[in-house]
């Protein structure tokens, strides 16, 4: 995050952002199959599968398997979040700044 970008810029940023983010986590795994004879068998695992998980309502994780030719997008939609979050902890900052800079000069 470049110091000094204005609040107008960031909630613009923040606009974009929003199109593709994604909530979740990346995670990749490598496996083992249960077919005889099967090089994994000897520890060449398949992998690696790239995974994203999340936290459900209930708090439980869950996730899915992101097929091969979606792992730019759902890389970009999980950085987009991160970048959310990041933006937003900064207007956050900005708009309490104002807020008590506002209270101050009414004589608060």
């Amino acid at each position: 995050m470049k110091k000094g970008q204005g609040k107008k810029h960031l909630i613009n940023r923040l606009m974009d952002i929003v199109e593709g983010m994604m909530v979740g986590s990346r995670s990749v795994t490598y496996e083992r199959c249960q077919r005889k004879g099967c090089s994994c068998q000897k520890g060449e695992l398949h992998g690696p599968h790239l995974s994203m998980v999340w936290k459900r309502g209930d708090g439980k994780t869950t996730g899915v398997y992101i097929r091969k030719g979606y792992e730019d997008k759902a890389n970009s939609g999980i950085e987009a979040w991160k970048d959310y979050k990041e933006i937003g902890k900064v207007v956050a900052n900005i708009n309490r700044q104002e807020f008590i800079k506002e209270m101050m000069r009414k004589g608060g």
